[in-house]
């Protein structure tokens, strides 16, 4: 499985600067991500998606993840994480669509999970700070349990549980009577999925957990992240 983390848009509504830098607790936002996926020790690659609108970004990912901090060895292995590989992908910042097509085309022929060259992607936004390897490979193990035959799994939250943390709802749809809410994390099986948007029958994976419920789009998700961010574990 190759994980994949959006790191490419402009981040307007928090307007400071790139949102993926943006510190909580002296940490970049995006780091929280790369590390929760990189400890999980789930993924034969991560992919970090940056674009124009996130050079700095891109030179962040360079110097800490992909050369790492010995200059050589790379940081997945030099800090004890796995033996993984961070990689860097430009997209043309065209919306999610667009660059989503460009990474799964950019991947393609890298043989980690299907011998016909297929593979699951592990879709997450670089803006999940409270993300933690814990709940990383619980997402996983459920996608991978069986019961769900989709080739796109999107994991939601109910919007009853966004408003409990003062978040707002960005995206939605009503599913058995509940409103639920986009987290931003995907698993998408390529096999049933070359290109986006494709005519599949997309399933849930509902899951009320602030680890992939705050998604940080303005100040005041920013605020609640910061809250509860002393509360969680598995930061590393």
């Amino acid at each position: 499985m190759i994980a994949v983390v959006m790191a490419g848009g402009r981040g307007s509504r928090l307007a400071m600067g790139e949102k993926p830098l943006v510190k909580i607790n002296g940490k970049p936002m995006i780091s929280y991500v790369i590390d929760a996926l990189l400890y999980s020790r789930c993924f034969n690659a991560i992919t970090v998606a940056v674009s124009n609108n996130t050079i700095r970004t891109k030179r962040y990912i360079m110097d800490e993840y992909v050369n790492g901090s010995d200059h050589g060895s790379g940081l997945s292995k030099s800090k004890g994480y796995s033996n993984c590989k961070v990689m860097l992908v430009d997209t043309p910042a065209d919306g999610y669509v667009v660059d989503l097509n460009s990474l799964i085309l950019a991947s393609r022929g890298h043989d980690y999970e299907y011998e016909d060259g297929y593979y699951n992607l592990f879709i997450t936004p670089a803006d999940l700070p409270l993300l933690d390897e814990h709940i990383v490979r619980h997402i996983v193990e459920i996608a991978g349990s069986g019961r769900y035959s989709s080739a796109w799994l999107a994991v939601m939250t109910s919007k009853a549980f966004l408003t409990s943390l003062g978040l707002s709802c960005n995206g939605c749809i009503e599913s058995n009577g509940s409103v639920l809410c986009y987290t931003g994390i995907s698993i998408i099986n390529t096999r049933g999925v070359e290109k986006v948007p494709a005519i599949v029958d997309e399933e849930y994976i509902i899951l009320d957990d602030a680890r992939v419920a705050v998604n940080v789009n303005t100040l005041e998700d920013l605020k609640v992240a910061e809250s509860l961010s002393k509360y969680c574990i598995g930061k590393g």
